[in-house]
């Protein structure tokens, strides 16, 4: 029955909206990043609205994988008012606070299954002492296998925005161009940005997080 009403609390909490490739469109750039084109400018279109996006930073993650660095994907970060963003390893995810809308981006280096993506956040969440039962995370963390595996060449793209009555929306977009709409309340997105911006939980996140806040 606990577990019935677990699912059930969390399934209302996700809303699924109609497949839409490419909810975010990137202004290439000169820079690359492993052949991956690093946009300065970006326009999120989302629930007919949109919103112009600058770079905040970009980086590779990479993950230990026995005695090998595995390269797994490239992030961007973008955000709608880039220019509060305190460039300092502990100010940085602090001052997205007051963002209206923060963007990362995701484009994979090679194939990693659903569960696998889903457990690095949660190493993630977990390190930065994030209760992974809360709804608006254990619906973020579904939301991420509900989507499917992150493929090779393609992007994954996470949108957090305020809203005018004070809670906040995370925007999952997955590999296929399914978007998935988390609703949750003040701080959500702090908690999720935390993942990158946080206190890492390997040396590769470390790094990633390093490149985020020195920007390009």
């Amino acid at each position: 029955m606990a577990l019935k009403l677990g699912l059930s609390f969390v399934s209302f909490f996700l809303t699924v909206a109609q497949a839409q490739a490419n909810v975010l469109k990137l202004t290439a750039g000169s820079k690359k990043i492993e052949n991956v084109a690093i946009a300065q400018t970006a326009v999120l279109s989302l629930n007919k609205q949109d919103i112009s996006l600058d770079l905040i930073g970009a980086g590779l993650r990479s993950k230990r994988v026995l005695i090998a660095n595995v390269k797994v994907y490239v992030a961007q970060l973008f955000s709608s008012d880039a220019a509060q963003f305190v460039r300092t390893e502990k100010g940085a995810l602090d001052s997205l606070r007051d963002c209206r809308t923060t963007v990362m981006s995701l484009t994979f280096l090679r194939n990693v299954d659903a569960p696998t993506v889903q457990q690095s956040f949660k190493e993630a969440l977990t390190k930065n002492s994030i209760n992974l039962t809360e709804p608006a995370m254990a619906a973020f963390l579904q939301a991420v296998v509900n989507g499917g595996d992150a493929v090779s060449g393609k992007t994954l793209v996470f949108a957090f925005q305020k809203n005018a009555d004070g809670s906040e929306t995370a925007t999952y977009e997955d590999s296929n161009g399914h978007l998935t709409s988390v609703p949750g309340p003040a701080g959500t997105s702090r908690k999720l940005l935390a993942m990158w911006l946080g206190e890492p939980s390997d040396s590769g996140l470390a790094s990633l997080k390093n490149d985020l806040v020195k920007g390009l």
